[in-house]
């Protein structure tokens, strides 16, 4: 137990340290202007270091290297299909330390990079809407954009949009999400959900 312990310690240790470097990296590629900032192309182990970073609930340092990397994004770069796990992951620490502006920004940052969104990205910003929004009109647009890019919503989708309700006096929606969830037969699910809770 406290061998693995000590192990799990000096890996997270590495791990900081490998996203500091990153960082370091990646505020010096940011001011090679006119040049093709390489980071891009190192999306996919930066998603990695972040994906560590959260499992050992090093959620500052993750949404730092996310930032890092988001300053050196040029409009003409391509971007690589492992950004879906880059947002997520962003979103992931936004929300675990109660960042609702952090968790949009990066829906925001997504969109206007063309990465289309999965139902997780989706589902964090339906549950931060519901928490920070003052009225349903976002929460349903967040949600026709989701099946208008061809996102199935899942049962915990139909969770967060009923709590939306709730707290947004959306009580008039309730009718149309029930019938959305009998639509894709996720009623058993949902209920099971419920059970569980």
């Amino acid at each position: 137990g406290m061998e693995r312990k000590t192990r799990l310690r000096k890996s997270m240790i590495q791990v900081q340290e490998t996203a500091r470097k990153m960082i370091a990296q990646l505020q010096l590629e940011k001011n090679m202007e006119g040049m093709e900032a390489p980071s891009w192309r190192r999306l996919y182990d930066v998603a990695q270091v972040m994906k560590s970073l959260n499992i050992g609930r090093k959620y500052t340092s993750c949404t730092q290297l996310y930032h890092a990397l988001m300053s050196t994004y040029h409009p003409s770069q391509p971007v690589h299909s492992s950004a879906t796990y880059f947002f997520c992951f962003a979103m992931i620490a936004f929300r675990a330390m109660q960042d609702s502006d952090g968790v949009l920004q990066a829906f925001t940052d997504m969109q206007l990079m063309n990465v289309p969104p999965g139902v997780t990205h989706c589902t964090m910003v339906l549950d931060t809407l519901a928490s920070k929004s003052r009225d349903m009109a976002p929460v349903l647009q967040v949600y026709n954009a989701m099946l208008a890019s061809g996102v199935e919503p899942s049962h915990i989708t139909f969770k967060d949009l009923f709590f939306a309700c709730k707290t947004l006096g959306g009580g008039s929606h309730v009718k149309y999400f029930v019938e959305e969830i009998i639509k894709r037969g996720l009623e058993n699910a949902y209920l099971m959900n419920l059970s569980l809770m």
